[in-house]
Order: structure tokens, then C-alpha cells, then sequence
């Protein structure tokens, strides 16, 4: 069933919450211009905006954000206003974005991944941060492509990319376990059926393994809508079981899922959360 009574739910829910969240969201979150954009591939989605702040701290990692979308919609251009957050912290700044469905699926996404990191080390280069480490993040769906490279190993191998240069990883309101998600039109359009492989590849979930200690930070609201609360528990309980990686999990009390992405506005407590997890990792 493509539109689950789950989902439906969840929706509604969403609906409901956004009002008194929408303001917290936007307000007071100045947007920046990217310096310069590169094209990976020949599509027209297929490119990285570069963040340069005023001054680059030493100390600070190149951050990797993707924008969320639920894999549909979204350019970087549309969430500078997290860019802006750690440009203003000294972060250098890199935001993907890749193919949508419904034209292209997983695979298609993940080839963009392969892509993208291809062409990474080019871009650091010219920037001078070609030895600097990488924190990966993401928010909503790019917090899954976020995971699938730091956990599916075949992607950065596929792309000749040192995987020892990613330091940790940061998911915001992340579908990091497919399978606890409830059946729907941009879920099936992303990964198919449940009962597929593609399905079972494209869930973060089933990549974990015990080599696997880079340091995570897990922010999810307890009432999300969208990507169910339970599904990342669970996620975050299996990671805690198999691997090495320190995981820091931060539940956003009756949060929807837009709580969890709205550290750009006034709500400075889940921003400064984030912030100062990040100055642990280098």
C-alpha cells in the first residue's frame, strides 16, 4: 500500500506540529551565498557548492553536508543556512547534491556518491585542505546518503577514497533503518519494494559492522512524523552492539521531524550540541 494508514499518520502528525515549529525553523536564519559551484557529472544535479569562510580555523575539519529532500527535491542552494552555522565557526564547507527519484533511484544515487568523492580530492586540492580530515552529515534523506558513505564501504573504495580521512559522522532526523519506515510512493521510488536487495542495500542499517569506530552523533525527535523514532533506536541499539564507534544519541524531547533540523533559527541549544561534539573529533 503506497499510502500506509502509518505514514498517513505520520504525516498528519508532521502537519500538526509544523505551525509552532515553522518559525523556529526559519527565523533569524540568515542565508550566504556559496563561493563556487563544480560539476561532478554531466547532469544538472550532479555538482558541489563550496563554502569558504573568512578565516579557516586549523583546527577545524572540511565539513560534508547533503541537504535532505526525501531524495526528491532540495538543491544546496536552499539550506545555506546550515553551511552558514559552521562557516561562521571557521568549517570549510562542502554541500552535494545528486539525481532524484522518481527518475532515478537508489543505485543512481549512489553512483553520484561515487562520483562526487572521485572528485573530491581535486576540489580539496584547489581549496588547500587536501590533508585536512572530513565530518560527513546530513539532514532527513541526506542524512542516509550521509551514512551509506561512512558505512557502506563500497562506496569510497569504489571511488579510490581513503575512508581514514572521514573522522565522524553527523545525522540529523536521519532514515538510518528503511525498514522501520512505513511503505510509501518516495520510499518505494528511492530503494523499491521492502522484499528487494536494492531495499535492503540502500538501509544504513545493514552496513554496520564491528570495524567500524568512527565517532556518530544521532539527533532525532521522539515524535517525528516521518522517519519513526523506533526505526533510529533500533539503528542506534545495533551500532552499540557490533561496533567500535562512540555514538552520542540526542533525543529532541516530543520532537517532530522538523525538530531535529531546526538548529539554524533561535533554537541554539541543539546547534551549540552540535558544535561542540564536533571540536571533539580533531
Amino acid at each position: 500500500m503506497l499510502f500506509s494508514k502509518e505514514l498517513l499518520k505520520g504525516v498528519w502528525k508532521e502537519m500538526r506540529s509544523t505551525p509552532q515549529h515553522a518559525k523556529g525553523v526559519w527565523s533569524g536564519a540568515k542565508t550566504i551565498r556559496p563561493d563556487v559551484k563544480y560539476f561532478y557529472g554531466q547532469h544538472k544535479s550532479q555538482y558541489l557548492c563550496y563554502f569558504k569562510p573568512k578565516k579557516i580555523d586549523p583546527k577545524k575539519p572540511v565539513l560534508m553536508f547533503f541537504h535532505g529532500g526525501c531524495w526528491m527535491v532540495g538543491v544546496p542552494e536552499m539550506f545555506t543556512t546550515r553551511a552558514r552555522i559552521f562557516v561562521e565557526e571557521g568549517y570549510p564547507v562542502f554541500m552535494p547534491t545528486h539525481r532524484k527519484i522518481p527518475y532515478y533511484g537508489y543505485s543512481d544515487i549512489k553512483e553520484d556518491l561515487i562520483l562526487m568523492f572521485q572528485k573530491l580530492p581535486e576540489l580539496l586540492a584547489v581549496h588547500n585542505l587536501q590533508n585536512r580530515p572530513i565530518l560527513i552529515g546530513g539532514m532527513s534523506s541526506g542524512g542516509n546518503l550521509a551514512a551509506l558513505i561512512s558505512y557502506d564501504e563500497e562506496i569510497l573504495a569504489s571511488a579510490n577514497f581513503s575512508a581514514a580521512q572521514i573522522i565522524g559522522s553527523l545525522y540529523c532526523a536521519a532514515p538510518l533503518n528503511l525498514e522501520g519506515m512505513p511503505d510509501s510512493i518516495v520510499l518505494r521510488g528511492f530503494a523499491g519494494k521492502k522484499s528487494f536487495n536494492v531495499f535492503r542495500l540502500a538501509s544504513p542499517i545493514n552496513h554496520l559492522k564491528p570495524g567500524h569506530n568512527k565517532p556518530a552523533l544521532i539527533v532525532h525527535g521522539e515524535e517525528d512524523g516521518l522517519v519513526a523514532y523506533a526505526s533510529i533506536v533500533a539503528f542506534k541499539n545495533k551500532m552499540a552492539s557490533i561496533t567500535n564507534s562512540p555514538i552520542r544519541f540526542v533525543t529532541i524531547p516530543n520532537g517532530s521531524h522538523i525538530s531535529a533540523v531546526k538548529w539554524v533559527g533561535p533554537d541554539a541549544q541543539v546547534r551549540q550540541l552540535i558544535l561542540e561534539w564536533a571540536t571533539t573529533l580533531v
